[in-house]
């Protein structure tokens, strides 16, 4: 299966006609008529999460009833599925408990972000460094939303924390790869340092062998914690491509 470019315009207004007029029934009833849970439905129009495969073919099957003649092809086309066919799509799969695994991993995230930040603010302070905390602005060029942004001095400091704890590298590359790519919407700035905090080994350790590699050209670090301490950090891109020039801002060792 390959996968294209996700639409979640038309993804959004493919679903809402499948599912009919308010007055033919409601997004719970279609749930209930597809198999699959009303929760699932509303987060993906939401844009919380993308319309998997499964979902599509549970959505447009015939106990589903779609409405205005919506089609599996016609979704899956949407959402940036192609060469795949309806029969190779295995729907023996809990909604519920994939919705339930998905939320651990926000509260997963969310609680590996308020230690980490915990950390590194105590590090700094232990080294007579007292960073402000900042919101990002219209400086960093497209839209970006960063877990923290801290000042110190002239130096600003983009800080993302992605938690992998328990995760095979099967799940956890194309969500490092998704937090990779947000970066790129910076605008570049020789004094602003860019960080990724980890908690794994062995996705720290995957990094690292990307330096110098990335399309990103700005100060970006990696970060390795562990549930005690700072381990080890290591940048992997500069702002300059002159080795003379590069430097290492606030580099924890």
């Amino acid at each position: 299966m390959s996968e294209t470019d996700y639409n979640i315009d038309k993804v959004n207004s493919l679903i809402m006609s499948a599912k009919g007029t308010n007055e033919e029934r409601s997004i719970r009833r279609y749930a209930q008529d597809a198999g699959v849970s009303a929760a699932g439905i509303t987060r993906v129009l939401k844009g919380d999460y993308k319309a998997t495969p499964q979902l599509i073919k549970k959505l447009t099957a015939d106990r589903a009833k779609p409405k205005n003649n919506i089609t599996f092809e016609m979704l899956m086309q949407a959402a940036g599925y192609v060469d795949v066919s309806e029969d190779e799509i295995d729907i023996s799969y809990s909604d519920e408990l994939i919705i339930q695994a998905e939320d651990k991993l926000k509260i997963q995230r969310n609680e590996f972000k308020v230690f980490g930040m915990g950390l590194i603010t105590n590090t700094l302070i232990e080294k007579d460094i007292f960073p402000q905390y900042k919101k990002m602005d219209g400086s960093t060029g497209r839209k970006y939303n960063a877990d923290c942004v801290l000042e110190i001095d002239e130096i600003k400091w983009v800080i993302q924390f992605v938690s992998f704890k328990n995760m095979g590298m099967n799940k956890w590359m194309p969500l490092l790869k998704s937090q990779l790519g947000k970066f790129i919407f910076l605008s570049l700035d020789a004094s602003r340092k860019c960080s990724l905090v980890v908690d794994e080994q062995e996705v720290y350790d995957y990094l690292i062998k990307l330096k110098n590699t990335l399309s990103f050209k700005g100060n970006l670090s990696i970060i390795l914690i562990d549930d005690k301490e700072i381990i080890t950090e290591e940048y992997i891109s500069y702002y300059s491509d002159d080795i003379n020039e590069q430097k290492e801002i606030l580099l924890f060792k």
